[in-house]
């Protein structure tokens, strides 16, 4: 299992998510964005650093978040 992925906030929900935006399988062609909870949801990608879009207090993404074991 390859993918790859991206982080994404979602205005309606106000919270970060990360999404899949590629799969090997696919070519790595791009997959749409989209809140996991709803289609219709705003969403776009996170810029780090970024504020946080619960609080508004300042974040920095992690360098190992995107790291997935199976």
């Amino acid at each position: 299992m390859i993918a790859k992925t991206t982080t994404i906030v979602c205005r309606t929900c106000a919270r970060l998510y990360d999404a899949v935006t590629g799969k090997l399988e696919d070519g790595f062609a791009e997959i749409p964005i989209r809140c996991p909870r709803s289609k219709k949801h705003s969403v776009e990608r996170w810029t780090d650093p970024g504020a946080c879009p619960k609080c508004g207090k300042p974040m920095e993404q992690d360098p190992y978040s995107h790291m997935l074991w199976d």
